[in-house]
């Protein structure tokens, strides 16, 4: 399976600068954002890489399931400090 992802702001060039990979592949797109794709086949490992980053930097694109763990992480986290 494979990640695709876009990071912008402060975690920009820290994940452009990452070899997260070998058959990764990468863009920057015209709004200065960098796109990521990365295979990978144990999704709890990319979570946490992508949570690492924060909810402002970086965005999960694709896949659909991927996208949506992250972001019941992320909620998960909220709840514990409101």
């Amino acid at each position: 399976m494979s990640h695709c992802g876009r990071f912008r702001g402060a975690r920009f060039r820290w994940a452009e600068l990452e070899t997260w990979h070998p058959l990764q592949e990468s863009h920057t797109e015209a709004d200065g954002s960098y796109v990521l794709s990365v295979p990978y086949s144990d999704d709890r490992e990319i979570v946490g890489d992508i949570m690492r980053f924060g909810g402002a930097d970086a965005e999960v694109l694709e896949p659909k399931e991927l996208r949506s763990k992250v972001q019941t992480g992320f909620l998960d986290a909220v709840r514990k400090y409101v």
